[in-house]
């Protein structure tokens, strides 16, 4: 689990360089990396909100990643829908 934690932290650096270069791809592509960091650990709810953020960079771009990420949060949302409460 540690390692989930360290990749997180080295994608949140790439994030800094790729925002600071306006690199749309990169920014989704980290958001992506931590919000699968984020599942890995049991944190859905961080999870979606960093799939969300690399949705919104996919989207900018027209990337094919778009699709992916969408279904995964779909998915999750789905997932968390049904979960019980309480």
């Amino acid at each position: 689990l540690e390692d989930y934690g360290r990749g997180a932290g080295y994608y949140e650096k790439a994030l800094a360089i790729d925002k600071s270069l306006q690199n749309a791809l990169g920014e989704g592509n980290c958001h992506w990396g931590i919000s699968q960091a984020f599942a890995a650990l049991g944190d859905r709810d961080h999870a979606i909100m960093r799939a969300q953020e690399a949705l919104k960079a996919f989207q900018k771009i027209k990337h094919p990643n778009a699709k992916k990420t969408l279904a995964k949060l779909q998915e999750w949302k789905a997932a968390d829908a049904g979960a019980p409460t309480g």
